[in-house]
C-alpha cells in the first residue's frame, strides 16, 4: 500500500473520530462544511506552534504582552473545539470568526498596513459566509467595516506608532480599507450566495433522489409481486433486472444472466427488439404479444405467452424493454386434454348413434332367427345355419353393448364369469392384427376361479394391454406372453392400501419391447399421457384399464426397465362359493300369453318383427308406426288394450311423452318402453314416469316374453290387491 493511501485512510479515521456523528447523516453540503471546519482546526492545532514562536519572540522584544495572550487564547480555543464534539457547526463557525477577527484587528492596530491584519479579517468574513450563508456573511462584513472605521478614528486621534511613520496615514487608510471592503464584500457574498444556491440545489436533488428512491422501491415491490416471470432489458437487449418469479420458473438469478439475452433464442430476441420500434426507429406505444417456447436452466422446455413494451427516453428513443412472460405450459396441456376429451366425447356420441341404428338392424335378424329356430326341428336342414346366424347376432349384440359402454351410454352389469374364454378370444383377435415378427405365448390355467365382472370390460383390459405391448415391439419384433393364474395375497403382498388379503385372478401381460424408466412408469396411468408418436395413441388406454380395475376392487402394477421389456400385473378378486350360487344364472323358458297389446315403433321393420314375435308368443297385437295415431286409437278405446309397448325415439312425440299422455287417459295401463341406448331413457326414469317396464334393443324372444309377463302379471297382481282392499 502506498503512503498516500495510508495517509487517506488515517485522515478518514480522524474524521470519523472527531466529526460529530449527526454530520454524516446530514446533507452533502453540511458534511463538507463540517469536514472543512475540522480541517481548519486540525491543521491550526498542528501548525499554530510555528506561528506562536515568532509571536512570542516579538512579544518579549517589543513588550507586546497582549499579542502573546491573544495568540495563546486563540490556540486554546482551537484545541478545545477540536477535541470536543459538543460544539455545533454554528458555534465552531462563530468561534473561528472570533479568532480570525481578533487576530486581524490586533495585527492592524500594532502593525497597520505592514501586518497580515487584512488577511485575517478577510478570512473571518469568508469563513462565516461559506459556513453559514449570506445573512451571517453580512453580519461578519459589517463587523469588519465597523472595526476598520474605529481603527481609522484611532489613527486620526491616537496616532499609533506605525501611523506616525506613514505620510498621510489617514488618507491611505481610507483608500486601502475601502478597496479591502469592496473585495471582501464581493468575494464573501459571492461565495455565500454560491454555496447557498448549492445547498438549495442539493436539497432539491436530495428530495428528487428521495421521489426516485421511493418510486424505485415501489416499482421493485411491484416487480416482486408480479406472479409471472419479468425481465428488464437495456437498449442493447442485455438483461438488467429480473424478478423472483423469473428465478423460480427458469432457475437463473440476476448475476448469472446480467448482460445476456437468456432465455430467448436469437430469433425471438430479434422479434422482440424489432417489433417495439416503428419505421423511424422510435419506440412504439403499443405492447407486442406472441407465444413462444423457452428453455429453463435445467433444459426444460416451457410454453410462454410473452408481452413486451419499450422503455422510452426523453427524445422518444428506446432505452430499454420490459418483458412479461407467462408460463402457459399447463394451460396448453389442459387445452390439449380438453381437445382430446371433446374428441372422445364426439367419438362416443357417434358410436352411440351408430349403435342405436345397428340395434334396429339387429333386432329383426335376432328375432327372425330365434323364431325360426323354435319352428325348425333339431335335425332340420337349416338348423345349423340358423344357429350360426343367431350366434352371430348375439355376438353383434355384445359388440354393440361394448360400443355403448365405451360411449358411456350403457351401464356395466357385473356377472359371475370365468376369464379364460375372454382371454383366449382376445388373443385370437389380436393375433390377426399384429405382425408375425411378434410371437404370442399364453399360459391360461384352467384352475383359475371365477370373478364378478363385465365381460366387455375384461375384453377391453386385454385389448389395451396387448396393444401397448405390440407397440413396444413394433420395430424389432419380440415375444408377447399372456398368463392367467390364481394366486393368494397375504398382508405383506398387497400392492395398494385398498386391497385385502385373499385369492385373486392374476392376469400378466409381458413383452420384450423397449421398456420404460422409473419416471415413465409413474405416469403411464395418467389420462392423456402417452409415449407414442403422434397418431398412434390418445393416452387413454391405460387410464381406462386403471379405472376398470379399480372399480372392480382390484389393482394393477407395472414392472419395467429400459431395454428389458415390460410386465403388467392385473389383480382381480375371486368370487367366493356363496357368490357363485347367488349369481348363477338360470335359463328361463319362453313364456306365452293371450293379452291384447298396442305396439308402437316408427321403424316399420322393427314394428313388423315385434308384431311377429308377440303373435308367436300368443298375444293379440295392434301395430302403429306413428305415436300420434296410436294415441288417438287408445283415446278412442282405452279398455280395448291390456298393455302398450312403445319405442323411445320417435318423431313428433317421443315414447316417454306418449306414455305420460296414455297414463292420463288410463292410469292403470301397463307400459313397456324400448330403446336402443340409455342416453335418453333409463329404468329409473321410466319408473318415475309411471312406466312399468324397460328393455334395451335388440331384444331376444326369451327376454321379450319374460319382460312382458313380468309387467302384465305385476299389473294384475296390483289390480287384485286393490280389489281386495
Amino acid at each position: 500500500m502506498t503512503n498516500s493511501r495510508k495517509f487517506i485512510q488515517h485522515w478518514h479515521h480522524l474524521e470519523k473520530k472527531y466529526i460529530p456523528p449527526h454530520a454524516w447523516e446530514s446533507d452533502f453540503l453540511t458534511l463538507w462544511r463540517e469536514k472543512i471546519i475540522f480541517f481548519f482546526y486540525f491543521f491550526s492545532a498542528v501548525f499554530a506552534p510555528f506561528v506562536l514562536i515568532p509571536s512570542l519572540i516579538l512579544s518579549f522584544n517589543e513588550r507586546l504582552w497582549s499579542v502573546f495572550i491573544l495568540d495563546f487564547l486563540a490556540y486554546g480555543i482551537v484545541l478545545t473545539v477540536l477535541f470536543s464534539k459538543k460544539f455545533t457547526l454554528q458555534h465552531k463557525t462563530w468561534l473561528t470568526f472570533l479568532i480570525f477577527y481578533s487576530l486581524g484587528t490586533e495585527l492592524l492596530l500594532i502593525l497597520g498596513f505592514y501586518g497580515g491584519g487584512y488577511i485575517w479579517l478577510f478570512g473571518a468574513s469568508l469563513i462565516v459566509g461559506a459556513m453559514m450563508g449570506v445573512q451571517a456573511a453580512g453580519i461578519a462584513l459589517l463587523t469588519n467595516l465597523l472595526s476598520l472605521i474605529l481603527i481609522g478614528v484611532y489613527i486620526a486621534i491616537g496616532s499609533p506608532e506605525w501611523a506616525l511613520a506613514t505620510e498621510n496615514a489617514i488618507g491611505k487608510w481610507v483608500v486601502v480599507s475601502t478597496n479591502f471592503m469592496m473585495i471582501n464584500t464581493l468575494v464573501t457574498i459571492l461565495v455565500a450566495a454560491m454555496l447557498n444556491s448549492l445547498k438549495l440545489a442539493l436539497i432539491k436533488e436530495q428530495k428528487t433522489a428521495i421521489e426516485l428512491r421511493e418510486k424505485r422501491e415501489e416499482l421493485m415491490a411491484i416487480f416482486k409481486a408480479i406472479p409471472d416471470p419479468f425481465l428488464v432489458y437495456d437498449r442493447l437487449d442485455h438483461v438488467q433486472y429480473l424478478n423472483d418469479s423469473f428465478a423460480d420458473t427458469f432457475g437463473w438469478n440476476l448475476d448469472e444472466v446480467r448482460g445476456s439475452t437468456i432465455p430467448f433464442t436469437p430469433e425471438d430476441q430479434q422479434k422482440i427488439s424489432c417489433n417495439v420500434l416503428n419505421d423511424t426507429g422510435k419506440a412504439k406505444d403499443a405492447v407486442i404479444r406472441f407465444e413462444t417456447k423457452c428453455f429453463t436452466k435445467e433444459s426444460m422446455l416451457l410454453n410462454i405467452s410473452l408481452s413486451a413494451a419499450p422503455i422510452k427516453g426523453n427524445t422518444g428513443d428506446m432505452v430499454g424493454i420490459v418483458v412479461n412472460m407467462k408460463d402457459i405450459t399447463e394451460l396448453k396441456k389442459m387445452e390439449f386434454n380438453l381437445q382430446q376429451a371433446q374428441k372422445m366425447e364426439a367419438i362416443g356420441t357417434l358410436a352411440g348413434g351408430i349403435a342405436h341404428d345397428f340395434n334396429n338392424i339387429l333386432f329383426p335378424i335376432l328375432g327372425h332367427a330365434e323364431m325360426l329356430l323354435q319352428d325348425v326341428p333339431d335335425d332340420g336342414l337349416f338348423r345349423s345355419g340358423l344357429g350360426k346366424i343367431y350366434s352371430g347376432a348375439l355376438r353383434a349384440k355384445d359388440l354393440v353393448k361394448q360400443i355403448l359402454s365405451f360411449s358411456r351410454q350403457e351401464s356395466s352389469d357385473l356377472i359371475l364369469m370365468k376369464m379364460q374364454p375372454i382371454v383366449k378370444e382376445a388373443l385370437a383377435l389380436i393375433r390377426s392384427s399384429i405382425p408375425t415378427t411378434i410371437e404370442i405365448k399364453q399360459d391360461i390355467r384352467k384352475e383359475c376361479g371365477s370373478i364378478k365382472a363385465d365381460p366387455t370390460q375384461i375384453h377391453q383390459i386385454l385389448m389395451n394391454l396387448t396393444t401397448n405391448a405390440y407397440h413396444a415391439m413394433d420395430e424389432m419384433g419380440g415375444e408377447l406372453k399372456v398368463t392367467l393364474k390364481e394366486i393368494e395375497l397375504d398382508e405383506f403382498d398387497l400392492i395398494t392400501p385398498h386391497l385385502t388379503p385373499g385369492f385373486y385372478a392374476c392376469l400378466i401381460v409381458a413383452d420384450t419391447g423397449t421398456g420404460m424408466d422409473k419416471d415413465l412408469t409413474q405416469r403411464i396411468f395418467d389420462p392423456f399421457f402417452t409415449t407414442k408418436e403422434k397418431g398412434k395413441g390418445t393416452g387413454m388406454g391405460l387410464s381406462v384399464v386403471h379405472g376398470i380395475v379399480k372399480r372392480m376392487n382390484g389393482a394393477i402394477n407395472v414392472d419395467s426397465e429400459p431395454g428389458k421389456g415390460t410386465k403388467f400385473y392385473v389383480y382381480l378378486p375371486l368370487a367366493n362359493s356363496a357368490s357363485k350360487n347367488k349369481n348363477a344364472q338360470i335359463k328361463e323358458p319362453v313364456q306365452y300369453g293371450t293379452e291384447r297389446i298396442l305396439l308402437i315403433d316408427d321403424e316399420e321393420a322393427i314394428s313388423t318383427i315385434g308384431k311377429q314375435m308377440l303373435e308367436h308368443l300368443g298375444y293379440q297385437v295392434t301395430m302403429h308406426n306413428s305415436s300420434l295415431e296410436a294415441l288417438e286409437v287408445f283415446r278412442a278405446a282405452p279398455d280395448k288394450f291390456d298393455m302398450i309397448i312403445t319405442d323411445m325415439t320417435m318423431p313428433k312425440m317421443s315414447g316417454d311423452k306418449l306414455s305420460i299422455e296414455l297414463i292420463k287417459i288410463r292410469t292403470d295401463i301397463p307400459i313397456l318402453i324400448c330403446t336402443g341406448y340409455r342416453e335418453t331413457m333409463s329404468e329409473e326414469k321410466a319408473i318415475s314416469l309411471g312406466i312399468k317396464g324397460f328393455l334395451l334393443k335388440p331384444i331376444s324372444l326369451e327376454n321379450y316374453s319374460q319382460k312382458i309377463r313380468e309387467v302384465l302379471d305385476g299389473a294384475k297382481g296390483k289390480l287384485k290387491d286393490n280389489c281386495h282392499g
